[in-house]
């Protein structure tokens, strides 16, 4: 039987019919970002979603754009490892058009498929639409056009 809002508690981390996470999961990610903001470790929403380790770090964008993030020792946030160098004025450079980017983070890379300005996907840059909604992707987005 398809569960349409799929707040079922035993379905805590598994997707959903439509292939997205349970609401009560994607709520947990927002209360713990907003608990980050609220506790000073973070300046703003989009900040704490993007350090956020919640699930081993399952639904940061750190684990792979910060080197270090990882394994605890953090280095410059955004400045890039596995995925590529966010600061700089990078990400607007690539992405002129902030709905573009939304997009692109929503969707993910697809192998060969040109995104951006002067992106090629290699298909290993996760679909967070699947996982987070579409205010805490946009709150990501104005956090990283900010590094």
């Amino acid at each position: 039987m398809p569960r349409e809002d799929c707040t079922d508690p035993t379905q805590d981390t598994k997707m959903c019919d439509g292939g997205h996470l349970p609401v009560a999961k994607q709520q947990e990610i927002q209360a713990e970002a907003e608990r980050l903001v609220k506790a000073g470790t973070y300046a703003s929403l989009g900040e704490a979603l993007f350090n956020l380790d919640l699930g081993s770090g399952n639904y940061s964008c750190a684990r792979c754009h910060t080197k270090g993030w990882s394994y605890g020792e953090p280095q410059i946030t955004g400045g890039g490892a596995f995925g590529p160098n966010l600061t700089g004025g990078s990400s607007v450079r690539q992405f002129p058009n902030q709905e573009d980017m939304i997009a692109f983070i929503s969707a993910g890379s697809e192998y060969g498929k040109k995104y951006g300005e002067q992106g090629q996907g290699g298909g290993r840059m996760p679909g967070f639409g699947a996982m987070l909604t579409q205010d805490q992707i946009k709150a990501i987005v104005e956090y990283v056009r900010g590094l």
